[in-house]
């Protein structure tokens, strides 16, 4: 456990799993004085106020700049709060609820009284939170009342994984940050609203409308246009990615799924935006794929995390994902091997950075007919996860 000042903010490190007393004390001190935390779910990290401190909660909206016509879900310990929170379950609710938290989900139970707590009092529905964290367990249990479960990040900018990031933006604006390390996805908690029959997904996070269903048993609705994102990486992103990207998008233009298919490319190199190399624009261009508007990135946890599959042009890239992002090793593959029943003696395509014209005409016919191999393989992907 470490202990550090950080601007008016009290920065500790500590255990997700079996949080120091010293983080819960403070936590629950920091709380109960109408304080705000910030703690790490199962999923992102989260602002923590009692739910039941008016001063609290509206010092968090001031914080995140959120409309406060929209309420925060409350993180609970047990169904037992959820009950005395809404005034009862239904029978099927409860069903539900039992087999969906905890985990990453939040649900929307039906409020069945007017809620006695500020911004919620004229719901028709609530979001509950009970996250598979033993810290977020205590933290209710020792606070002796729900918290608010609201994503650290201002409203309707970008989720926040890295925690000196977190620092550096919310040090000056929160009393106390529980610091579990960085998070591994960017997704947040799926949200299911229970108060309809079958149930619909509100949001999908980390858990999938597929894995829902499969853990009620019923078939759910949802509203959710889904996008397939699929990452070319290479070393500097700016010859073999973006040859890759622009002949898949190509490749993919009459899909019926087009619009729901996004296609970029990154690199595993840090650099500075830039374009493609001329040599990669000329050659893309004879082949009538237009990548002159391309710009390069590195590759960064939100694009490992958006992404439902990542395609090396090299073994080299593929170790360097696999060592700093093991979490990702599912959605990770090597171009010229990926579905292919044989082993390569060298499955990377070689860096044609410095070579001639002619030396990047064979880089991007190999790129072209490895794309033409593995794409009834795509197809099925996407069209599997679209429908």
């Amino acid at each position: 456990m470490k202990l550090n000042r950080v601007s008016r903010c009290e920065h500790i490190i500590t255990s997700q799993e079996t949080p120091s007393k010293t983080a819960i004390s403070l936590a629950t001190k920091t709380l109960r004085s109408g304080g705000i935390i910030i703690y790490p779910t199962d999923t992102l990290y989260g602002f923590g106020v009692m739910i039941n401190n008016k001063k609290a909660i509206k010092k968090l909206y001031g914080l995140k700049k959120r409309d406060k016509k929209k309420p925060f879900s409350i993180l609970i310990n047990d169904i037992k709060q959820a009950e005395h929170i809404c005034g009862g379950l239904t029978s099927r609710e409860e069903e539900f609820f039992r087999i969906l938290l905890p985990g990453k989900i939040t649900v929307l139970l039906k409020a069945k009284r007017k809620l006695n707590i500020s911004g919620f009092e004229n719901l028709e529905k609530v979001g509950f939170r009970i996250p598979e964290s033993n810290l977020c367990h205590i933290l209710v249990e020792k606070a002796g009342s729900p918290l608010s479960s609201s994503s650290v990040n201002i409203s309707y900018e970008p989720n926040i994984d890295d925690t000196s990031e977190i620092l550096e933006k919310f040090a000056e604006d929160v009393d106390l940050f529980l610091d579990n390390g960085p998070v591994f996805s960017l997704k947040g908690s799926s949200v299911v609203d229970l108060t309809t029959s079958p149930p619909i997904l509100v949001r999908e996070g980390d858990i999938l409308k597929e894995e829902i269903e499969q853990k009620i048993n019923i078939e759910i609705l949802s509203s959710i246009k889904r996008r397939f994102v699929i990452t070319f990486i290479c070393s500097g992103n700016i010859c073999r990615s973006p040859m890759a990207e622009g002949v898949l998008k190509k490749l993919l233009e009459k899909s019926k799924f087009t619009r729901q298919i996004e296609i970029n490319s990154a690199g595993t190199l840090n650099l500075m935006p830039n374009q493609a190399s001329a040599e990669a624009i000329i050659i893309c261009h004879n082949h009538k794929v237009d990548i002159n508007k391309h710009r390069s990135t590195p590759i960064g946890p939100l694009i490992l995390s958006e992404a439902n599959i990542i395609i090396c042009m090299a073994v080299y890239h593929y170790n360097i994902l696999l060592r700093n992002h093991p979490e990702y090793a599912d959605k990770i593959y090597v171009l010229k091997s990926m579905n292919r029943e044989e082993n390569l003696i060298d499955p990377s395509i070689a860096d044609p950075i410095g070579m001639s014209e002619g030396f990047y005409e064979q880089i991007y016919v190999e790129i072209e007919t490895e794309l033409k191999r593995i794409l009834p393989y795509l197809v099925e992907k996407i069209e599997n996860f679209l429908k």
